[in-house]
């Protein structure tokens, strides 16, 4: 009951109130978050716009929430809001400063993730950065090759419920053929780059951070 009450404590402050319920059932019903996350957390949305920014996004970031970002995802309701990358972003034209998006787009298929790079364009301001991490299909394949890892490369491709891999040349072509610019590749927490200091999944998750890729790309100015 204590653990209860602490939990509910934690989203008051987080959220406020009126949406304390809404959420504290989502955590355990997934199909309730589903059906009431959107109109439950546009208010929420609308306030981080309104706000004086800067406006820095943790696209598909579940739960991990940092300060002064907005976390946003479509199943955790620990997220700040709810997004589903698979639609448009529901943000105005050049009103985002920085996307940083972690171990997400690989979730959703090729086709889904092209039109979210392009969305990803279009919300962003001009000069701002996007940060993309995904697994690494280079590496996967180098080490199935190098001997009998089937293993490893079939539960990376089915054992986390991803739906497109990218080789490095094919993640750089498609973000390229959004329109970013200044597309450099990068690596774990890399201090040079705009938003490397937010990643976290391989200290979170235990593994090597080189069997992910890590990309940074900009919106050209006008």
């Amino acid at each position: 009951m204590l653990r209860i009450w602490k939990k509910a404590q934690r989203f008051s402050k987080l959220y406020g109130y009126p949406s304390l319920i809404p959420r504290y059932i989502g955590l355990r019903a997934r199909w309730f978050w589903m059906l009431v996350g959107k109109p439950v957390t546009r208010p929420r949305l609308r306030r981080w716009l309104r706000g004086k920014g800067p406006h820095i996004l943790n696209l598909a970031g579940a739960d991990i929430l940092i300060e002064g970002v907005l976390t946003v995802d479509i199943f955790c309701p620990m997220a700040h809001a709810v997004v589903d990358m698979t639609e448009p972003l529901p943000f105005p034209n050049d009103s985002i400063d920085a996307i940083f998006c972690e171990e997400g787009i690989e979730h959703i298929p090729k086709q889904a993730g092209i039109s979210l790079l392009q969305e990803c364009f279009r919300v962003l301001k001009h000069t701002g950065s996007i940060r993309i991490s995904t697994p690494d299909l280079d590496f996967f394949c180098s080490h199935a090759l190098e001997g009998n890892r089937c293993d490893e490369i079939n539960e990376v491709f089915y054992g986390h419920h991803h739906r497109y891999l990218y080789t490095r040349a094919e993640l750089e072509r498609v973000v390229s053929e959004a329109s970013f610019t200044e597309i450099k590749q990068s690596y774990y927490q890399d201090p040079d780059t705009a938003l490397g200091a937010l990643d976290s999944h391989a200290d979170r998750f235990r593994h090597p951070p080189e069997i992910s890729q890590y990309l940074e790309a900009i919106k050209p100015a006008r």
